[in-house]
């Protein structure tokens, strides 16, 4: 079995999907560049320095936070990684393809319900500090979420763009996983 998937994987090789891992190697390196110049641990606000500069374009109307940006290389380093590996998905067995198809809904579930809790969280807070001072919503955190460990708090906007990620990546796996499906049923 490993034979069959080694040699499938090889031919997929050499029928240039090289350009894939190519650009998902390119698109991590843009990720990790922003997140290794902008991030500095900020124990009373996690994730903030990664949510307070804002990156322009020179003479140009756009702008993003860091952690947009990481976030948006990280899905298409995500993104382009899975299209490399195209037939080696082809070949998995139907069930593994059903458990990680379920995976992923569960997974989009979860995130999904993080994101409106997160919304509906910042818009109060934002309410209330707007009721009663002039203050920065980037600033905004959660008391204390144990985010991977952590005993500080995190900032708001940060865990709204990391669940937003992790949301992304299981929608793209579902529709990856639907695309090998038909795939596999015309080859």
């Amino acid at each position: 079995m490993v034979d069959i998937l080694k040699n499938k994987f090889l031919v997929s090789l050499k029928k240039g999907s090289k350009i894939y891992l190519s650009l998902s190697l390119v698109f991590l390196s843009i990720a990790l560049y922003f997140f290794t110049t902008y991030w500095h641990f900020t124990p009373e606000n996690f994730g903030y320095s990664l949510v307070s500069p804002e990156i322009t374009a020179s003479d140009s109307f756009l702008y993003a936070k860091p952690i947009t940006l990481i976030v948006i290389f990280a899905f298409l380093f995500y993104a382009f990684l899975l299209e490399f590996l195209f037939d080696f998905f082809k070949v998995i067995r139907k069930e593994i393809k059903f458990l990680l198809s379920v995976l992923s809904f569960v997974l989009m579930f979860l995130y999904l319900f993080e994101l409106f809790w997160q919304s509906v969280y910042w818009s109060s807070r934002a309410a209330v500090i707007n009721a009663t001072s002039n203050s920065n919503y980037d600033s905004l955190t959660f008391p204390s979420t144990g985010l991977f460990g952590s005993k500080y708090p995190a900032n708001i906007v940060y865990i709204n763009k990391i669940d937003l990620l992790f949301f992304s990546l299981a929608a793209y796996t579902l529709y990856f996983l639907l695309r090998v499906n038909i795939a596999t049923k015309n080859s």
